[in-house]
């Protein structure tokens, strides 16, 4: 009996480590669980530890265009919409889980339940006076690359002057993961970074100024919780993760945040073009022009007519002064 229990004992633990595991629990965190006489689970005391350093942290950083602003602000023209990225690197979740599966037998891994499982990410972007969402009516949804229908966008709203994004495991899953292993699948099948993108969806407000620098900045968190069952006993857990800055990315003007900063490029003013006259006026102006200038023929005209008169004038004379000699 002593050995069945001590048989036991090792497997519930070894159960307690994959629960944590799943959560993506760090090895420091990790819940010891004993059994009682009668088989029943129960954790061991530990002690306490904050809501917010207990959680996993993962790294995490912001984009535009590519650009993650870590050695100057992402220069962006005043009047033009533009899009903004969201990274999340799960890789450590991955490597963490493969780490303690090295320790586990392999034969318990199979027996492993996971019982309605919630696993969402959420986005909270907050943008600082000069910069504003784009209209609603021209908001595009956010999408979300990288998790290979792993997960997907389930909802979004705008609050208080904020945009929230939530993902979670995506619908056509939810009732598939119902053990560890399917659930390590699904995980590994989606790409080491997450990426969540708002596809032209800031722009410059009227309050902003050329040459000024616009930082926003993120949260992002999630939670994983489900019930683990093994052989029987069964565990409810709940685990939290929130985002942290990444070092390479971090932000030029705010690096201890996860953060993004542009700066306002003012819009060049476009040279005037010559704008055609009205005809009308041209049509004035021509038929005015007529009349100001008398015709060619006419000035050849005039210089003959005072030239005959002169000369007739001369002959009249000379013929007066014959006369009266």
């Amino acid at each position: 009996m002593k050995k069945n229990n001590t048989i036991r004992r090792k497997a519930l633990s070894i159960f307690a480590a994959m629960v944590v595991m799943a959560a993506m629990m760090v090895p420091s965190m990790l819940t010891s669980y004993a059994v009682s006489d009668d088989g029943a689970a129960a954790p061991a005391e530990a002690p306490a530890a904050d809501q917010e350093d207990s959680a996993i942290k993962l790294d995490a950083d912001m984009l535009t265009d590519g650009d993650t602003t870590h050695t100057a602000p992402a220069v962006k023209e005043q009047d033009k919409p533009f899009s903004v990225t969201g990274n999340l690197n799960i890789k450590p979740v991955k490597d963490q889980m493969s780490k303690l599966e090295k320790s586990i037998p392999s034969f318990l891994l199979p027996k492993i339940t996971i019982t309605a499982p919630e696993f969402y990410f959420r986005a909270e972007l907050t943008l600082p006076k000069g910069l504003k969402f784009v209209d609603f009516a021209k908001f595009a949804s956010p999408t979300l690359e990288g998790s290979n229908g792993t997960f997907e966008v389930v909802a979004w709203e705008f609050q208080d002057g904020k945009l929230f994004v939530d993902m979670g495991l995506a619908m056509s899953e939810v009732h598939n993961i119902n053990t560890y292993n399917k659930l390590k699948e699904r995980i590994f099948s989606a790409d080491d970074v997450l990426k969540i993108t708002i596809k032209d969806g800031v722009i410059f407000d009227e309050s902003a100024t050329p040459d000024t620098n616009y930082t926003m900045t993120a949260k992002l968190s999630g939670q994983f919780s489900s019930t683990a069952g093994l052989n029987g006993h069964s565990i409810p857990f709940a685990f939290e993760w929130t985002g942290k800055q990444n070092a390479d990315g971090a932000d030029s003007i705010n690096p201890g945040e996860v953060a993004l900063t542009v700066v306002c490029k003012a819009v060049a003013p476009k040279p005037e073009e010559a704008k055609p006259e009205d005809p009308k006026k041209e049509v004035a102006k021509k038929e005015a022009a007529k009349k100001e200038a008398p015709k060619t023929g006419d000035f050849n005209e005039i210089a003959l007519f005072f030239g005959t008169a002169a000369v007739a004038g001369a002959a009249l004379v000379a013929l007066r002064r014959r006369m009266a000699k």
